[in-house]
């Protein structure tokens, strides 16, 4: 087998005189600027304070605590339930005050607050309600075995 021939070269291109060559190619933008920090935007477009204070309250949203009271007065009122409604107004009241706290403050725990409030007031109205309502029973069903024991005993 022989190997075979190579391609022809080409010839190379020779522009015609006729036909003139085009302007070498401009780019079309300006070279890329690095990104300018948002504080050096803020200087220079007169902005400062409102970047401050968005950045400011976007920092506080992330580190606001909640607040204490009124995690203690939502505790309080769920411990209501295991001594049948005694601490229940007591979780109210700190409810409140956990209210009257966060007015001031720039801390979460509202709705907190709020359940505690609600469900306090609610176990202290209706919980002795329910308790009377069960100890009726309790005591009709007692009087009830009482008389037909006593009528076992006396007839």
């Amino acid at each position: 087998m022989t190997a075979p021939e190579p391609p022809a070269a080409l010839p190379p291109a020779v522009p015609s005189p006729a036909v003139p060559s085009p302007p070498p190619a401009e780019p079309a933008q300006p070279p890329a600027q690095p990104a300018q920090p948002a504080q050096e935007v803020a200087l220079s477009t007169g902005r400062l304070s409102e970047v401050a204070r968005t950045s400011s309250d976007a920092f506080r949203r992330t580190t606001a605590k909640h607040n204490v009271l009124a995690i203690v007065a939502l505790l309080t009122v769920a411990l209501s339930v295991l001594t049948f409604g005694i601490l229940a107004p007591i979780g109210a009241i700190l409810g409140h005050f956990a209210l009257r706290q966060l007015k001031g403050r720039e801390q979460t725990g509202r709705g907190m607050a709020r359940a505690a409030v609600i469900i306090g007031w609610t176990f202290t109205f209706f919980l002795p309600c329910l308790t009377l309502f069960l100890g009726m029973g309790t005591i009709l069903a007692l009087i009830k075995t009482a008389a037909e024991l006593i009528g076992l005993f006396a007839g």
